[in-house]
């Protein structure tokens, strides 16, 4: 696991984003999976619960053609819980923001095989309609990605 150095904080605070290979175990990683599968079996069942984070307004239709958004579901799902809550990503929140922080929004994005589904270019705080302190989004693949299956990629601040 790699551990945020000093010299990864600089690099965050230099350049506006930060990678942590293998950061989360592979057994986190599974019961991670494990509890994404048992939302979407959850939504298959059409429980209103899910149903309601799903078809959220908030993120208008988006949900549509190949993608699926999944928000706020920790409470429910006692690993996503224990993740989020990790000393792990405590270290990497509070150094990176210098101080205290707390859980903001929670999300899975799952991009469905063998379709044309993507993302085009965007910040995220684009999608915040309200004024704010600067705040950390972190992204987790839960399944192996290469140049071929859709990454994610980063652009710079300059």
């Amino acid at each position: 696991m790699q551990k945020l150095t000093q010299q990864k904080v600089n690099e965050f605070k230099s350049h506006g984003f930060l990678v942590l290979e293998d950061f989360v175990s592979s057994g986190v990683l599974l019961e991670l999976k494990e509890s994404l599968n048992d939302i979407f079996k959850e939504i298959d069942k059409e429980s209103n619960r899910v149903k309601q984070s799903y078809n959220n307004k908030h993120y208008g239709d988006i949900s549509k053609a190949g993608r699926k958004f999944i928000k706020n579901q920790s409470s429910y799902y006692p690993a996503i819980q224990k993740y989020l809550k990790s000393k792990p990503i405590k270290e990497v929140v509070t150094k990176l923001l210098d101080g205290d922080a707390f859980i903001f929004n929670e999300q899975f994005v799952m991009k469905e095989p063998n379709t044309q589904s993507s993302f085009n270019w965007h910040q995220d705080s684009g999608y915040i309609n309200f004024d704010h302190k600067p705040y950390l989004t972190t992204w987790l693949a839960l399944d192996d990605t290469h140049s071929l299956n859709g990454p994610l990629s980063v652009i710079p601040k300059k």
